[in-house]
């Protein structure tokens, strides 16, 4: 009877468990994007000349998250556009 009750409910433990992993994940990339980082603090006084020296100074302050986030975004863009204008919809 208990194992029908453990078995039968497995979809809440699943859900409870997932849940707790996404507010951990959650708060671990919330800590590392807000904390102060070293490159940040000796990059200040540097100037921006070029592009090379742009996305160094970009990378230095922007967190990995975020540059992720909007490359992963950016990629979804593209590819879906181009799925969509190969095979557009037959009305």
């Amino acid at each position: 009877m208990i194992e029908y009750v453990v078995h039968g409910n497995k979809w809440v433990y699943l859900t409870v468990f997932y849940g707790a992993a996404l507010v951990a994940l959650f708060t671990l990339t919330c800590w590392a994007m807000w904390r102060p980082r070293a490159e940040q603090k000796e990059e200040a006084g540097q100037e921006v000349t070029g592009v090379r020296s742009f996305f160094s100074w970009l990378f230095g302050i922007v967190p990995w998250a975020v540059i992720l986030i909007v490359a992963g975004t950016a990629a979804f863009s593209v590819i879906h556009t181009v799925k969509a204008a190969l095979k557009p919809p037959n009305w």
